[in-house]
């Protein structure tokens, strides 16, 4: 993909230019094709460029005619064709890609014309003349743009730490995201770790001046669920429509599009339709793991025999906790509480290897209803009901059982447990924001001296498993999921697309009543009936897995002694006597906190590191 950068200062140090310079080659990894930066008195505007659609032109940042407005842009525009069309009337067009559509729309329409995109993106545009900027960030969050906002500047990145390099005065320690982040293992949207430093929300776009204060406003929101009347042959046809129509704009590119193949049925679906729609024999990837409660190898190898794909298996053999600290480094900025961002970086970094551009499935199980909370949303109303002795010995007997290593998916007992914390503290009846990592009762015992017990207006009223989903793919999705996925793949120069979070399929999917997309005790079920003749039956009926890195076993060795140390050498919030019980309590097997473990030691990592 690319790498965006602006930076607007009232009076500019002697080291603005060489801070700028520096701060845009924090993004090379982004952009490793093309690196451009223009200055003016007192501005500054770059782009690091990874080449996928007109590959000798499209040259960034881009000028109009005569130098009068500048665009940055991160992202690939699909109906820029379309676009393109119209707005020929009116535009001289020079290049043959997207960016020219997006410099042209904005000049001609200013930022009514964002409405009209279909893609993913996050650009800066700035109108030298008139000293005005316009900035913008996708609907659902796909592309990252970072911003500072004082009284003698304002900047723009797609990525923390090349924003420090021109901003370090603002990246102050904020301790109101350091619980947040524990809770929930990641910042909620447009916060970050800094008291000063903000992340333009999905879905939105901002205005700013010299004489005009930074502004926000929204030109796309996710709506709450309608029940739809739609018969179900309808709804199956026109989601196998909207998702066949979402594969084949992501395959639009000047060069070789492959698919990420994980065995799952998401990713299943997206290469089988990527190898119908594709002139091309599709590429798939996956890795494989020596641990075999996490690999999943064998069933990306079956998918793969059926579509007669070119596959690529990696197998992995060193990964390690030690791998995230060059991500938060280089890539992150700010701890990041999904161990899954591991593998995929491994995964990615074999990819790229291979194909510029490579296909996911991410997306699906907010949409489609897969991840298994869901289903523990149901099963607690039932369990809920049952007498209180029944409950206490099916908790007495659960608690008396050792964990096993084996990933939740593949042990009972760990899921078991899993749900009798999750029906025991409430979270799913209300206050749902996004899966609680570190629960209030052991947040506060965290952090006693820091520790704010949440706003009551939020269990006020009781959730329903509609709002749990709208929520995630407000909230969990961009913060967790897209962040993972944009971060691992723009690493390693691999760009990502994700036709589940096509426009078209999320606003028709997320007007469709519960019992079209899902049955009472099994997600996506319209997702597998929809498609089950297009897969092999057994992608169908496996359990839903997930991907994921093996951090129980890592916290039974030397993770644990490393957070012991580091509970020990560094000055923090955190209560260590604390944590040197949870690790305890891992060690001996009486519950699984691995995934507690990794918050709070990616917390103390990146405080380690001092910076972004």
């Amino acid at each position: 993909m690319c790498g965006v950068l602006f930076s607007y200062q009232t009076s500019p140090s002697q080291e603005f230019q060489k801070n700028a310079n520096f701060a845009l080659s924090k993004l090379s990894h982004r952009g490793p094709d093309a690196s451009e930066i223009i200055f003016k008195n007192n501005w500054a505007i770059g782009h690091t460029r990874l080449s996928i659609i007109d590959l000798e032109s499209s040259k960034q940042p881009m000028s109009s005619p005569g130098g009068r407005q500048l665009l940055s842009f991160n992202g690939e525009i699909y109906n820029y064709k379309q676009l393109k069309s119209d707005l020929a009337k009116r535009w001289n067009f020079k290049t043959n890609g997207d960016t020219e559509v997006i410099l042209a729309g904005i000049c001609l329409e200013g930022p009514k014309f964002i409405e009209k995109l279909d893609g993913m993106w996050a650009f800066v545009f700035w109108n030298v003349d008139e000293q005005k900027l316009i900035a913008s960030r996708d609907r659902l969050g796909k592309k990252p743009l970072y911003y500072v906002n004082n009284r003698s500047s304002i900047s723009f990145s797609s990525e923390l730490p090349a924003l420090y390099c021109i901003e370090p005065y603002s990246f102050s320690h904020s301790h109101t995201s350091t619980e947040e982040f524990l809770k929930y293992g990641f910042c909620l949207p447009g916060k970050t770790m800094y008291k000063q430093v903000f992340e333009v929300k999905p879905g939105e776009f901002c205005t700013w001046s010299p004489t005009q204060k930074l502004r926000f406003d929204r030109y796309w929101k996710l709506k709450k669920r309608n029940n739809t009347t739609l018969e179900i042959n309808e709804v199956k046809y026109e989601t196998a429509n909207l998702l066949e129509k979402a594969v084949e704009k992501r395959l639009i590119a000047d060069v070789e599009v492959g698919s990420f193949l994980s065995g799952g049925i998401d990713s299943s679906i997206v290469s089988q339709l990527a190898c119908k729609l594709s002139p091309q024999k599709i590429k798939t990837f996956n890795i494989k793991f020596l641990d075999s409660g996490f690999d999943e190898s064998q069933y990306a190898r079956l998918v793969a025999n059926h579509l007669e794909t070119e596959h690529f298996e990696f197998e992995i053999r060193n990964l390690s906790p030690e791998n995230m600290s060059e991500l938060v480094e280089k890539n992150i900025g700010q701890p990041f509480g999904d161990p899954s961002i591991l593998a995929v970086a491994a995964l990615c970094k074999h990819t790229a290897l291979n194909v510029k551009v490579a296909l996911s499935g991410d997306g699906a199980d907010e949409l489609f209803s897969g991840y298994q909370r869901y289903q523990a949303k149901i099963l607690i109303k039932w369990y809920s009901n049952l007498p209180k002795t029944m409950k206490t010995c099916v908790h007495n007997f659960l608690k008396s059982l050792p964990d096993s290593y084996a990933h939740h998916s593949k042990s009972i007992v760990k899921k078991s447990k899993l749900f009798l914390e999750l029906a025991n503290s409430g979270e799913f009846n209300r206050g749902y924001i996004a899966p609680i990592t570190i629960d209030e009762k052991m947040l506060s015992e965290l952090l006693p001296d820091t520790y704010r017990s949440p706003d009551p207006t939020l269990f006020e009223s009781e959730q329903t498993l509609s709002d749990m989903m709208y929520e995630d793919l407000s909230c969990y999705l961009p913060q967790d999921i897209l962040a993972k996925a944009d971060r691992a793949s723009m690493a390693h120069s691999l760009e990502i697309r994700t036709p589940f979070l096509d426009r078209d399929l999320v606003e028709y999917i997320t007007q469709l009543d519960l019992a079209k997309i899902r049955s009472n005790f099994s997600g996506k079920r319209l997702l597998k009936d929809t498609f089950s003749n297009n897969i092999p039956n057994k992608i169908i009926r496996r359990r839903k897995q997930g991907f994921s890195s093996p951090i129980y076993s890592w916290f039974l060795g030397e993770a644990a002694v490393e957070l012991e140390s580091l509970c020990s050498n560094l000055d923090t919030t955190i209560r260590k006597e604390k944590v040197m019980d949870i690790i305890g309590e891992h060690k001996s097997k009486k519950a699984d906190r691995s995934l507690q473990l990794w918050n709070i030691y990616s917390y103390l990592k990146w405080i380690e590191s001092k910076h972004p």
